[in-house]
């Protein structure tokens, strides 16, 4: 990020309109570069997390709620079809 924007949080880099930077072949070897090592990086990490028992035990039914157990514990309005995040965005 910082060889792109000049620092490492892409400020200044974009502008209403476009960008304020003018790609050459250099650069876009560079980017090329960043995008293949990071996903290199992060199908490595997928492979060790989704091969650690204790990491899938975590996270295989995590955040389930059956519907009756959200209509029992009033997270619904009596039917999962009235959602509350949809009647009240904000609250």
């Amino acid at each position: 990020m910082q060889r792109l924007a000049g620092n490492r949080f892409l400020r200044d880099l974009l502008t209403p309109g476009g960008v304020r930077l003018d790609m050459d072949d250099e650069l876009a070897r560079v980017i090329d570069g960043a995008i293949a090592a990071t996903s290199e990086a992060l199908e490595s990490l997928m492979e060790h997390l989704e091969g650690d028992p204790s990491v899938v035990d975590r996270l295989e039914a995590t955040g389930v709620l059956p519907r009756q157990a959200a209509i029992d514990l009033g997270v619904t309005r009596g039917g999962c079809a009235s959602q509350r995040r949809k009647s009240a965005p904000t609250a």
